[in-house]
């Protein structure tokens, strides 16, 4: 059974909610797949090309030195509802 694009921005924002409160090296490993499935697919629309980014950032941020990491969760959280939001 093929999975919705719909059930991808489900689990891609279930999984940024959740893992915001998980310690650094956590959370880069639950954003790892996420990336990759976000960064794929038939057709990317820019609601799936902003959270892409967005998540992106976010997993650079926690790989590196950064500690002002709220606005990155921020703005993926964000992009990711948008994304969600355009699939209805």
């Amino acid at each position: 059974m093929a999975v919705s694009e719909k059930q991808i921005a489900d689990h891609v924002l279930q999984t940024l909610k959740t893992s915001r409160y998980t310690d650094r090296n956590t959370a880069v490993r639950e954003l790892t797949p996420l990336r990759e499935m976000v960064g794929q697919g038939d057709h990317v629309e820019r609601e799936r090309a902003d959270a892409w980014l967005a998540i992106s950032v976010l997993h650079d941020g926690l790989r590196g030195a950064s500690r002002d990491l709220d606005r990155h969760w921020d703005k993926a959280i964000e992009k990711t509802e948008a994304w969600q939001a355009a699939l209805r």
